[in-house]
Order: structure tokens, then C-alpha cells, then sequence
């Protein structure tokens, strides 16, 4: 050629579309046809390899040329034969490469964080994301060389900004911690020029006043009671199992139903909030008006209150039956001064729970208390010598006493 290609193009960056003009040729017949080559080369020109795909007369800088040169070798082509002629490279300073455009961040707003476990509410007007709920932040349009590799830091705001540890990706799920603050994200973006730029995200929720939210408790499983037809025994409910955020505050009260069916019929039993409850009196003593049992559970938390209650009782409280004697009460030997004797108080029927007082007794041959002997074991003194002792037990429970029952007498109390 009479002159030779030359390279032209805006910059050395990632992105930018080279030309390579096609020189001076000379030659006859004149009408030459011109193909093009475009060579990748190291950072001082040299080890030219062929790009593939690359042979027309311009050249967009690429990803794989970052940090090298670029030549073109042009062909020009007649009927009486071909020459070709190389272009310097590009860039053709000493020490200069094809470089990387710094990343170049979009505006805040553009960083949008949405909660992917309701995907369907207004990012810019959301109802409060709940505790265990999962955000996600989208990093936006980004300018730059690409490809654009983003970094992640998630922030509390309550109200200042703090970084939230080993919170380094994408997605975040709400925490305990940050109930009642609001939340943000750095993103940090950095191409294959290893330069970087920092966007920090709008604090989500973005509506005034809207916060991090607890979950209102949920009960997960049901609440119970003992029903068992023994229903003047102890009993003992299951308060359910809840969900929600902690720490919850869970608290019973037991009600007395008159109906197995109708909880309109059923009132707070006064003073009964434990998970456990002995039937009293009011409960056994009425033979007209079987009583039944529920228990009300009231859980409370940062989120709210939630009331649950079980089932009401299948099996009725009462009536009741006072302590009836089945067996008498009997009293086992050796019977002689100095030896402890021990009631057996024999065996009753009636409402549980029973329980039993003693009176011992002289028969000589009349029989007659001894005074203060009311435990369940007694020690014969001289003064019992040569006669009979006899126990007497009576039944207690809530609906009543029984008369006493007296056992066989023992004896005679020897020395």
C-alpha cells in the first residue's frame, strides 16, 4: 500500500466500536475488494492472535481484550492478486491497554427491596413485613463494563444504620432482632477492571411509620383438657402450642360450663389460671346441674393478642357421692404396750379425691375415745394393758363426710 491502515476509536475502554481504514493501495486494474482480520495482541503489541469472527473493518472492544492491544490486518484483493498491510496497534501509547469502565451505580430509589414472602405488596407502601418474612433486593441497572458482580451488606435502622453480621447476600430473612426497626442495603458493584461503585438502598418499609413487625401469636395445636370420667380428679389441660414472636406471653383461665354444648353458658372460674384444677364443692354438690370444664388460653406478644379455648368437657363434673365404706377398717398385731399399731382405713367408695381421719378408743368393756389418738397409728400404753383398742376412721371428700366406721376390736393389749 501507499499507506497503510490506521485504527481510530473514542477510547481504549470496554465498549467501544474501533474502525480500521482500508490505506492507499496501488495496483491495476484498480478495483480492489478489501477483507479485514482483527488480532488480539499482549500489552506491548506483541503475540498477535486472530479474533474469532472479527474480520469486518470495525471492532467493538470486548471483555477479552481488556488489558491487551488490538491490530487489524487488511487485505486488498484484485483480479491480478492480493497484498495485505497490518495497522499499528491500539492503543499505540507505551504502557497503555484496553481497560475496564468503572461500574457506575443507578440511583438509589432504583435499588428496590421487595418481601418475596408476599410478593403482591407495594414495595413503596407495604403492609409491615413480618418477622421470619424474606426480602430481596434487586441491584438495579447498573453502567459499566460488564459483567457487574455485586456485593451485599444489610443494615438495621433503629433509627441509626448498622451493618447486620454474615448478612452478605441477596435475599435477608427477618429476624427477632429487628421487630420495630426498618432495614437497608449496601450494594457494592465491581467489574473485570476490578473497579468498583457503592449504591446504599431506601430503608424498607419505605412508608412513614411502617416498622419490622412481629407475628401475632397462632396457636399450631389445639388446647385440651382431661376428660376423663373421674371428673372430680385434678385436671390437667394442654395450653396448645403457639407460634409467633417471642417472647409470648401465654396465660389460662379455667370457666365452668353449664351446658356441653353452649359456650355462652360457660364463666371464668375466679382465681383458677393455672394449667391445672381440683373441682370444688360448687362443682360436685348440685345433683340438678352437672357442671363441664373448658380452659380460655390467652397468648400476647409484640404482635398482638389471640384467644383460643378448648373443647368443652364431654364428661360432666358431679354430682358427687360422699365416702361410702366397702371393707371396715382393721388393725393388725402384735398388740402389746410400747408396739405402734397401724389403721388400715379399709376400702371406700365414693367422689375422689378421699381422704381419712382416725379416732383410737379404750373398750373396757365400754368403749371410749382416747383423747388426741386421731392419727393413723397409735402406741398402747400401761393404761390399755389387759383391754381391746378399736379404730374408728371417717371419709372426707368435696361433696361430704361419711359416719364413722369403726374396725373389729383388737386385743386384749398385753404387757
Amino acid at each position: 500500500p501507499d499507506e497503510v491502515p490506521v485504527i481510530t476509536g473514542a477510547d481504549a475502554t470496554i465498549g467501544t466500536t474501533l474502525s480500521v481504514s482500508d490505506g492507499t493501495w496501488t495496483g491495476l486494474p484498480s478495483d480492489f475488494s478489501f477483507a479485514y482480520q482483527w488480532e488480539r495482541c499482549s500489552n506491548v503489541g506483541d503475540n498477535c492472535t486472530a479474533i474469532p469472527d472479527a474480520t469486518g473493518n470495525s471492532h467493538t472492544l470486548s471483555q477479552g481484550d481488556l488489558g491487551l492491544t488490538v491490530r487489524a490486518e487488511v487485505t486488498a484483493t484484485n483480479v491480478a492478486g492480493s497484498g495485505s498491510a497490518t495497522a499499528g496497534v491500539f492503543p499505540d501509547s507505551p504502557d497503555v491497554v484496553i481497560q475496564a469502565t468503572d461500574p457506575e451505580a443507578p440511583p438509589a430509589a432504583e435499588l428496590r427491596i421487595t418481601n418475596t414472602t408476599a410478593p403482591d405488596a407495594d414495595p413503596d407502601n407495604p403492609a409491615a413485613p413480618f418477622e421470619g418474612h424474606t426480602l430481596s433486593v434487586d441491584a438495579g441497572d447498573w453502567g459499566g463494563t460488564p459483567t457487574v458482580q455485586f456485593a451485599y451488606q444489610w443494615q438495621l435502622c433503629d433509627p441509626t444504620c448498622n451493618d447486620l453480621a454474615f448478612e452478605t447476600e441477596s435475599t435477608h430473612v427477618i429476624t427477632h432482632a429487628e421487630v420495630g426497626g426498618t432495614l437497608r442495603v449496601i450494594v457494592v458493584g465491581t467489574n473485570p477492571g476490578l473497579n468498583s461503585d457503592t449504591e446504599t438502598s431506601n430503608q424498607f418499609p419505605n412508608a412513614g411509620g411502617v416498622v419490622l413487625a412481629a407475628v401475632a401469636p397462632s396457636l399450631s395445636t389445639s388446647i385440651s383438657v382431661d376428660d376423663s370420667p373421674e371428673r372430680t380428679k385434678v385436671s390437667a389441660a394442654d395450653s396448645g402450642t403457639w407460634t409467633g414472636t417471642a417472647p409470648m406471653l401465654t396465660t389460662q383461665q379455667w370457666q365452668r360450663c353449664a351446658d356441653a354444648v353452649d359456650v355462652l353458658t360457660c364463666e371464668d372460674i375466679t382465681g383458677e389460671t393455672l394449667t391445672q384444677y381440683t373441682p370444688t364443692a360448687v362443682d360436685v354438690n348440685d345433683p340438678g346441674t352437672p357442671y363441664f370444664l373448658r380452659l380460655v388460653v390467652t397468648s400476647t406478644n409484640a404482635g398482638g393478642s389471640m384467644i383460643e379455648a378448648s373443647p368443652i368437657s364431654v364428661n360432666a363434673v358431679g354430682p358427687g357421692i360422699v365416702p361410702t365404706n366397702d371393707v371396715v377398717p382393721s388393725v393388725a398385731g402384735p398388740y402389746a404396750v410400747g408396739t405402734t399399731l397401724t389403721a388400715d382405713p379399709g376400702t371406700w367408695s365414693g367422689t375422689v379425691e378421699l381422704t381419712y381421719t382416725y379416732q383410737w378408743r379404750r373398750c373396757d368393756p365400754v368403749c371410749h375415745d382416747l383423747p388426741a389418738e386421731t392419727q393413723e397409728s397409735y402406741m398402747p400404753t400401761v393404761e390399755d394393758e389387759g383391754h381391746q383398742l378399736v379404730v374408728e376412721v371417717t371419709g372426707h371428700n368435696l361433696v361430704g363426710v361419711s359416719a364413722p366406721v369403726a374396725s373389729a376390736p383388737v386385743g386384749p393389749v398385753t404387757p
